[in-house]
């Protein structure tokens, strides 16, 4: 059996959930489970997370132009190889 509950962003709330458990011998006597969801701030809104994604992002592009400049260089280098091999 499986549970799933599926709430609003930002929602806030007690949900309880009660239920009985059945075998060839019979039923169990009902049981309750309460949980409390808590409201939790919007991650897209937070300072610290655009500061952390932002700066990944520039992390990437960084190590992205960092490596086109390297396989640009090799090429070059190859390049002057072969020319400088010519007969």
């Amino acid at each position: 059996m499986q549970l799933a509950y599926a709430s609003t962003p930002n929602a806030a709330s007690t949900v309880v959930v009660r239920y009985t458990l059945s075998n060839a011998s019979g039923s169990s006597l009902p049981g309750t489970v309460t949980f409390t969801v808590i409201a939790r701030p919007d991650p897209s809104r937070d300072p610290e997370v655009i500061g952390l994604l932002d700066a990944q992002a520039q992390s990437a592009e960084r190590f992205a132009k960092s490596q086109i400049t390297n396989f640009r260089d090799r090429l070059e280098q190859l390049q002057t190889i072969r020319v400088a091999k010519r007969p």
